[in-house]
């Protein structure tokens, strides 16, 4: 069988280690109408005790499907080979419990299901084993969402028995995702807490980040948190429009990240680059809206306008919309002061009373 990959689906085949659980722009596969997600999207445990994830499989008007054969799969990590299968409950669901008894480290685990004689699966999530003690370090946020180029921190607060423990070194590391690979180190203080921050350059996708400290000959680890990069994109309408001169035309410029979400704050520049009215430009700053406009009047004579918007990104980069075309036409003028504009007005409103005398006749006659 060859796996089908969803929207959102990493993969076996592709990177085990990422996981996701955003399902904002899912799509169906042309072999699936069916949604199949994986929760809890991670967890932290001793070794020894026993986890249980749960499969959901939806269909397009989010109802649960049942009677479907799932088969949950450890893709990698110490229990890497576990598996079993379970049929979906009235709700949807199928869960799969297992035992942590392969040591510590990650597990990374997916659920799929077979259509069409396609393998159909969910985003991975993973399990963190760590050996029994009662000391604990979770990390937050879970998730976040924010623009390549912005600064992001994530916090670990380390404990024994529930006590805040201070001058504890942690160490951070992105183990996944576009800034895989960075990492830093930071003390706990007083309320054992060490934060840790670094810039999300390496472009869009999510990462996935880990905390860890030292005890005795063990390492712990915390629970692994997600940090989605997106970017900024700019719409402009409308992208054509025809006027008379010595009117005035309006454009409209919407910046938002991708998934929709408008933002404020940015300045975008428009400017006329060819055309009777080149050179003239604005900068206006975007709205609560993510909106930002700019008028000029057509007043340098006939022609077509090309217009761009554009605005420099939280990275650094210049982003500018496809270009805009107005077009300037002259009003049309009826020459009333000659011989030919007189006889074309007097056979306008001869035509429009014979018209009138017509249906009149026409009405009396029914």
């Amino acid at each position: 069988m060859n796996p089908v990959s969803t929207a959102w689906n990493t993969g076996i085949g592709t990177n085990p280690t990422i996981a996701t659980t955003d399902f904002t722009n899912w799509i169906p596969t042309p072999n699936s109408a069916l949604l199949i997600t994986l929760d809890p999207p991670t967890d932290t445990n001793p070794v020894g005790t026993d986890h249980t994830v749960t499969a959901t499989i939806l269909n397009a008007q989010s109802q649960g499907v049942q009677g479907i054969l799932v088969t949950f799969t450890v893709v990698s990590g110490p229990n890497s080979g576990d598996t079993d299968t379970d049929t979906t409950d009235t709700n949807g669901e199928a869960t799969f419990t297992y035992t942590g008894d392969g040591g510590p480290g990650i597990d990374v685990m997916q659920a799929c299901y077979t259509e069409n004689s396609a393998e159909v699966c969910s985003q991975t999530v993973t399990k963190v084993w760590n050996v029994p003690t009662t000391a604990d370090i979770p990390l937050t946020p879970s998730y976040d969402l924010n623009l390549v180029g912005e600064d992001h921190t994530v916090t670990a607060t380390v404990t024994d028995g529930g006590v805040p423990q201070e001058d504890v070194d942690v160490t951070f590391t992105v183990i996944s995702g576009p800034n895989a690979g960075d990492n830093g180190t930071d003390t706990t203080d007083a309320n054992g807490e060490a934060t840790f921050t670094y810039t999300g350059d390496g472009g869009v996708g999510t990462d996935l980040i880990q905390a860890c400290f030292t005890l005795g000959n063990d390492q712990i680890c915390s629970n692994i948190v997600q940090k989605e990069w997106t970017e900024e994109i700019i719409e402009v309408t409308p992208l054509f429009a025809s006027n008379p001169l010595l009117t005035d035309h309006t454009l409209t410029a919407v910046v938002t990240d991708l998934k929709g979400n408008p933002i404020s704050g940015v300045d975008v520049t428009f400017t006329i680059t060819a055309g009777p009215n080149a050179g003239e430009t604005d900068t206006v700053t975007t709205d609560v809206n993510g909106e930002a406009t700019f008028t000029y009047t057509g007043d340098s004579g006939p022609g077509m306008d090309q217009i761009l918007a554009c605005f420099t990104n939280t990275a650094g980069e210049q982003v500018c919309e496809e270009t805009a075309y107005k077009e300037w036409v002259p009003e049309v003028a009826i020459p009333i002061h000659d011989n030919w504009g007189r006889f074309f007005i007097a056979s306008l409103l001869l035509a429009s009373g014979l018209w009138g005398l017509m249906r009149r006749r026409r009405f009396q006659q029914k």
